[in-house]
């Protein structure tokens, strides 16, 4: 009997450790979780505690029969598949810092870098505001609840040991990836591109008819305010593409999870 008890505890240590693995993995580049405010312990406890409230529905679909080495590399191995989950989600989070600063390029904003202190990196004034708004619909959405239950389904799509990382289905995933941060970041400034274009134009007809007006000084404010006045008035339609992205990036992790 005592033996059958530490066989038990032994097997579910073993099990505990894979899911943690792949969730401290997970944390380290999902969206909101990754977030250099958010303190180290937290994040440890958090998976802790995820791991441990998933465990018993998880161990009775494992069966763990490795040596140490063995054992080492499969935690290494769920590491990397979490880092991969998360770095898809964050890849498909960042269309909001690639729209802003597509939208600075046009606004003439594009060298007024700040530092996010959220992630150390620069970035740019509107990629920031793009970014923050999308953090504050995340969690008034409850979108942060799709990101956990997407973890939780991780282990029922990919068991616990039985991840594959290279996939030839890997490339076609990567490319409609990167297709959709391009298209999505350019689709939500698209108005402000289109709208600075056509004051361009106004700014050179201004030009020809007025020779004596400097354009380069009238030309940088007018851009600031026709950009941001855009931005302010198409805001419920930028709020409905960043609905869409939130749904997509879900989207993305599963489709990662099918291939893995």
């Amino acid at each position: 009997m005592t033996v059958d008890v530490v066989t038990f505890v032994m097997r579910s240590l073993d099990v505990y450790l894979l899911i943690f693995s792949r969730i401290i993995g997970i944390m380290t580049t999902v969206p909101v979780f990754s977030r250099n405010n958010i303190p180290a312990p937290l994040k440890v406890g958090l998976s802790m505690i995820i791991s441990y409230i998933i465990l018993p529905f998880i161990i009775q679909k494992t069966n763990l029969q490795v040596g140490t080495a063995e054992f080492l590399f499969l935690c290494m191995k769920e590491v990397l598949l979490g880092f991969f989950i998360g770095l898809c989600a964050q890849m498909v989070f960042n269309v909001f810092v690639g729209a802003g600063s597509n939208a600075d390029i046009q606004i003439g904003l594009s060298m007024a870098n700040v530092i996010d202190p959220s992630t150390g990196a620069n970035n740019t004034l509107t990629g920031l505001l793009f970014n923050t708004f999308a953090y504050l619909l995340l969690f008034a959405a409850d979108a942060h609840h799709l990101i956990i239950r997407a973890i939780v389904n991780s282990f029922n799509m990919v068991p616990v040991g039985q991840s594959q990382i290279y996939s030839q289905n890997l490339l076609p995933y990567i490319a409609k990836l990167v297709s959709y941060f391009m298209v999505a970041s350019l689709l939500i400034v698209m108005p402000i591109i289109i709208t600075l274009f056509l004051g361009n134009i106004l700014l050179a007809f201004m030009a020809k008819v007025m020779p004596q007006m400097n354009v380069f000084i009238v030309g940088m404010p007018f851009k600031i305010l026709v950009g941001f006045s855009i931005i302010y008035f198409t805001m419920p339609f930028i709020k409905t593409l960043i609905f869409g992205v939130f749904e997509q990036m879900i989207e993305f992790v599963y489709m990662f999870l099918r291939i893995v």
